[in-house]
């Protein structure tokens, strides 16, 4: 196995032998896996439209496969797989040996992840190339994560007006007389790169609404920590408070939320609090991650490398 450099890339024009692994997190969460997957088949849709190739036969986001069923597409002749670092079915090894079994020789890697820290920089590069060895086959590249991608703010603004709206809909109180508090929270990492992208996020994320008063909080590896952010909520004044999930899907994680949600919804007077929803696997993000994709199958692509890991 080898990590192609630009020169041998370019000189490589056929698609034929060329495949794309996508792969996410994992969670326990049959949710999460599922949002995962239907994500995936979107890849799959947005390649094949930004390529002008209809899309693949069966791809439909309003019916989605059981979180049981392998993503294997093929979109342009490039053949498209999903799978999890770990925690869930399929595993990078077995999705890699299905493309192997389609013919491809070289891969480009799609980590759909929201920040560049030890997942990508690290832990799936490494087994991509412990498999690629054995399969003898090449990697071209691995795709960037979303970071500040527009598409991600797009929707986290959806997901926080959504938010706003089911508050309005309840009739909870405080909601008609403005003041807004947004707190953003993390998963959080050791990572300093990757705790600071996400502040540079945060910042970029609260102009774009025009929200004055935030915060942003991480779950676990940094601080200020959840409890720390959730005090600076508890001691304002503001009529209606939001957590702000940065997360791609449905979790453990996210039941952590709507737990301390459920307790202040409960005790609070006079205030309202609302929990956004995890971005989940909206079209623009889709559309995001397959132009990442795609640009890893355009032999002209240049890679620098960063880290342990070979970045667009």
């Amino acid at each position: 196995m080898a990590i192609l450099d630009p020169l041998t890339c370019k000189k490589q024009r056929s698609m034929a032998d060329f495949g794309i692994l996508v792969v996410g997190h994992g969670t326990r969460r049959s949710t999460g896996q599922q949002q995962f997957l239907d994500l995936v088949q979107g890849i799959v849709q947005h390649a094949g439209q930004a390529t002008g190739e209809p899309r693949a036969p069966g791809i439909s986001n309003t019916a989605p496969a059981p979180p049981s069923q392998v993503i294997d597409q093929r979109t342009e002749g490039v053949a498209v797989e999903g799978a999890f670092l770990e925690l869930a079915s399929p595993p990078i090894e077995d999705a890699m040996e299905r493309l192997v079994r389609r013919g491809v020789r070289r891969l480009g890697v799609v980590p759909v992840l929201l920040f560049a820290a030890g997942h990508a920089r690290h832990d799936i590069p490494t087994l991509v190339a412990k498999h690629a060895q054995r399969l003898g086959i090449d990697v071209c590249g691995f795709a960037q994560p979303l970071e500040l991608d527009p598409a991600g703010i797009d929707v986290s603004i959806d997901r926080c007006r959504e938010a706003i709206s089911l508050c309005q809909r309840d009739g909870r109180k405080g909601v008609e007389t403005g003041g807004l508090a947004v707190l953003f929270v993390g998963r959080g990492s050791s990572d300093r790169a990757a705790t600071d992208a996400f502040r540079r996020w945060c910042r970029r994320r609260a102009a774009a609404q025009g929200i004055q008063d935030w915060q942003c909080a991480f779950l676990h590896g940094a601080s200020p920590n959840l409890a720390e952010g959730l005090r600076w909520l508890d001691r304002g004044d503001w009529p209606l408070r939001i957590l702000q999930p940065h997360l791609l899907f449905d979790g453990q994680l996210m039941d952590c939320l709507r737990e301390e949600v459920s307790i202040r919804q409960s005790s609070e007077v006079g205030e309202s609090w609302g929990l956004a929803r995890e971005l989940g696997p909206d079209a623009r993000i889709a559309a995001a991650f397959a132009q990442k994709a795609m640009k890893l199958a355009q032999p002209e692509q240049r890679f620098t490398r960063r880290g342990s890991m070979t970045l667009e």
